[in-house]
């Protein structure tokens, strides 16, 4: 009867851990998708440039959606219905770790692949992006 007490015992202190780092690991990741969230707010009304993720012959494609008159990303030759040949995390990653520098973006217009560079300014960011570390890597091509 011990050994069975005992065994219950392990199996609810294991069950336990394993429920608490779930809890965590899922705490995180949506807390990184939250700040992700919000650095893309912060980096797109800066710039000026929003996307779609629209499906195209059953793949999602990644295209320029909006680019503001006047805004950074118009003055560095980004168009509407341009396709970043990047991830979407990638193409953040270079803007928000290019503060104060160019920043290079391939994109694929009318059957030719191009590269539009921006100079990126600082940002504003309610979230150190250095704290998205799983988010970058998870989401880099």
């Amino acid at each position: 009867m011990r050994t069975f007490v005992k065994f219950l015992i392990v199996v609810g202190l294991l069950g336990f851990l394993a429920a608490a780092w779930l809890g965590w690991a899922v705490w995180t990741v949506h807390g990184e998708m939250e700040a992700h969230l919000r650095i893309i707010q912060t980096v797109n009304a800066a710039l000026g440039f929003a996307y779609e993720t629209p499906y195209e012959d059953g793949n999602e494609i990644f295209v320029i959606s909006r680019v503001d008159p006047g805004g950074l990303m118009e003055q560095a030759g980004l168009r509407v219905d341009d396709r970043p040949q990047c991830s979407i995390a990638s193409l953040y990653e270079r803007i928000v770790f290019g503060q104060g520098r160019d920043a290079e973006v391939p994109v694929r217009r009318a059957g030719r692949t191009i590269t539009v560079t921006v100079r990126v300014p600082p940002l504003n960011l309610a979230d150190d992006p250095r704290q998205l570390h799983w988010y970058f890597t998870r989401h880099r091509e």
